[in-house]
């Protein structure tokens, strides 16, 4: 009798632990279709920015050895830029991160990532807007595309 009774609480805080866990690491949400965690999703909007895919860093690779000295690249969000100075090893001060999205003038290289290339999509600002790349069409029409490979693009 004595061990049935000292099973009650443990029990109960198991009942009460288990669940806590499940949603404070966002296990239920990833279950139920809500893509709550970057670490658990790969659905998650915020994904892009810390993940690098291969096809990113061969292109940010090429860039670096054909794109010439001193020519100015467009990311077309701010996690391109990031990508490109950390895979590519390509000087901070020669990428616009900005340019492309505000529709100015591009005289350079345009770098498209995983995100903007197979889902169509870019994440802006600090609030993680998402907008269509589609919207973007007139930027890419007055360009040649040099490099892609499934999964990154650079255009000229």
């Amino acid at each position: 009798m004595f061990t049935t009774f000292m099973a009650v609480p443990q029990l109960l805080i198991l009942i009460v632990l288990i669940p806590l866990f499940l949603f404070s690491t966002g296990a239920i949400y990833e279950v139920f279709g809500i893509h709550w965690s970057t670490t658990l999703s790969s659905q998650h909007p915020g994904y892009n920015s810390g993940y690098v895919h291969d096809q990113e860093i061969a292109a940010a690779q090429w860039l670096e050895e054909y794109r010439g000295t001193n020519v100015q690249i467009y990311a077309a969000e701010p996690n391109g830029n990031r990508k490109l100075i950390s895979q590519g090893k390509i000087n901070p001060y020669l990428i616009n991160d900005s340019a492309f999205f505000a529709r100015q003038e591009i005289d350079g290289y345009i770098y498209l990532d995983y995100y903007n290339v197979v889902e169509g999509k870019m994440l802006i600002g600090k609030m993680e807007q998402i907008f269509d790349l589609d919207e973007y069409n007139e930027m890419l029409n007055k360009k040649s595309k040099l490099y892609t490979n499934g999964g990154s693009e650079i255009w000229r």
